[in-house]
């Protein structure tokens, strides 16, 4: 059996900055309590837990190249985001954490489907 690797020096800058970040937005996403969703609702809590073990599954998948775990971690990453984008105008909490928040969750998306990332999971994953 494969050795399972949570960071890969091989990759470029960008998907190495876009494992770190999914991370940290798993990271974020708990401390925060699921950015507002943590409601007392269970449904709630279950897409809060789906979402952080997607971002964290997706990037595990990315560092040991399987092109599911690029496409999981950029699903995941866009439903944050949009996630985050619907709470913040759903409740006007345009605040400085919720828009770092978004900012945060783009960065993650753009380093993800940038030219660079997508030619090298193209031409190496499998």
């Amino acid at each position: 059996m494969a050795k399972l690797r949570w960071w890969n020096n091989e990759h470029p800058p960008t998907l190495q900055i876009a494992v770190a970040l999914s991370y940290l937005t798993a990271l974020e996403f708990v401390l925060q309590g699921g950015s507002g969703i943590s409601l007392g609702s269970p449904v709630a809590v279950l897409i809060g837990v789906v979402l952080v073990a997607g971002a964290v599954l997706g990037a595990v998948q990315i560092t040991n190249n399987r092109t599911w775990g690029y496409q999981l971690c950029t699903s995941t990453s866009v439903v944050i985001v949009g996630l985050e984008v619907l709470l913040s105008v759903w409740y006007l909490a345009f605040s400085f954490p919720g828009l770092l928040a978004i900012m945060f969750g783009l960065a993650v998306v753009y380093a993800l489907v940038c030219p660079a990332s997508r030619h090298f999971v193209a031409s190496t994953f499998h």
